[in-house]
């Protein structure tokens, strides 16, 4: 009797083991691209191998296996139809890293994309999402040095790299869904492109993902593209950027500075026009090089004054396809209404009265302090 009743709870208790798959049974989709051209839907799937993984935890090279899916149709649904006609194992998306939109979804299919990637998957909101004007399949085949996995790239990793050089700021799914769903928000999604000379591997180069600007969403409609350097001012000063390097270059001088951890703010102001809004900007600076003799104060004066032009360049490059890249929009529509509202009623154009650029703390490595030590003794 006591054995029955032993095996009737093994019954009860393991009977939800029933339905688990071995993880070698499943095609786990890690990296996904959508592309819509001749009126069709691409949709193409990068699959994770196992192996691949175990030998880059093991610290083994080789040759790294790539699988990749590509289906199409007339709707999304069908191109996935496409790619389970053929895939073999049962597909999960629940450890999907990044998605991947052409300049063609976002100008034509970003409602219904985004819509049926959401509501039909199980994909992680987490998910990082770009876009391309490359090839789709030669983003998702591009390498990784040391033959590593594509769970080691940049676009599946994108914070790894902000440290050392920032970029871009990475969106991702859940941000761009809650932002695409609001008029004021101005959307920068970092755009990929392929470099296929940087890297070598026996001095053959081998096609790496690099981020190369943004494409500009704002109120459901695909704005344009601006390039990292007409988004320079902005990646150098947003709250988001962790490292920068940044030149200061002029006929007779030269000066890199590294500029980390910025903080910008928006702020009213008031005068005798009336109450207007400046972005004020805080970046502790630490000067690398320096070609010149002025002394500490000249050199930040310097810095500061280029920092502001880029900033300058890089909201009137956004203004120019109707974008608000700092967001003035959407702050004044949250927190100054009326002032929102009245600008709408009498202009298009949101703008900052003021652009408030302050190195602080700003000092040098040690040979240039040298310099400005000697300097200050004169």
């Amino acid at each position: 009797m006591r054995k029955i009743l032993f095996a009737l709870c093994l019954c009860i208790f393991l009977s939800g083991c029933l339905e688990s798959k071995e993880i070698q049974s499943v095609s786990y989709a890690i990296s996904m691209g959508v592309d819509f051209k001749d009126e069709q839907y691409e949709l193409t799937v990068q699959f994770l191998d196992f192996s691949n993984v175990a030998k880059s935890e093991q610290g083994k090279g080789g040759e790294v296996p790539l699988w990749i899916a590509v289906g199409r149709g007339r709707s999304l649904d069908d191109a996935v139809r496409e790619i389970y006609r053929t895939i073999q194992l049962p597909v999960n998306y629940e450890h999907l890293y990044n998605i991947v939109l052409s300049e063609s979804v976002l100008e034509r299919k970003t409602s219904e994309t985004i819509d049926l990637l959401t509501e039909n998957f199980l994909i992680p909101y987490s998910a990082w999402i770009y876009s391309t004007t490359q090839p789709m399949q030669e983003i998702l085949a591009s390498k990784v040095i040391f033959n590593y996995p594509f769970l080691y790239s940049r676009l599946s990793q994108p914070k790894d790299m902000q440290g050392q050089l920032s970029s871009v700021p990475p969106l991702s799914l859940q941000e761009f869904m809650l932002e695409y769903e609001e008029p004021t928000k101005t959307i920068m999604t970092p755009s990929i492109n392929i470099d296929k000379s940087a890297i070598k591997e026996d001095l053959t180069g081998i096609p790496v993902p690099y981020f190369e600007g943004a494409h500009i969403v704002k109120d459901k409609k695909h704005l344009g593209y601006l390039s990292i350097t007409d988004l320079e001012g902005y990646i150098l000063t947003n709250n988001e950027s962790e490292r920068s390097l940044f030149d200061v270059k002029e006929e007779d001088m030269f000066l890199t500075v590294e500029l980390n951890n910025p903080k910008y703010k928006i702020k009213q102001t008031s005068s005798d026009d009336g109450t207007g809004f400046e972005l004020a900007v805080t970046i502790p600076g630490v000067l690398r090089e320096n070609s010149t003799e002025l002394s500490m104060d000249e050199v930040k004066r310097k810095v500061e004054t280029a920092i502001k032009a880029e900033i300058s360049h890089s909201i009137n490059k956004g203004r120019e396809l109707g974008a608000d890249i700092f967001q003035l929009e959407d702050y004044l529509f949250r927190r100054h209404h009326a002032d929102w509202r009245s600008i709408q009623e009498t202009s298009d154009t949101f703008e900052f009265e003021k652009i408030v650029v302050t190195l602080q703390p700003f000092n040098s490595i040690n040979k240039t302090d040298y310099k400005f030590k000697n300097k200050s003794k004169e």
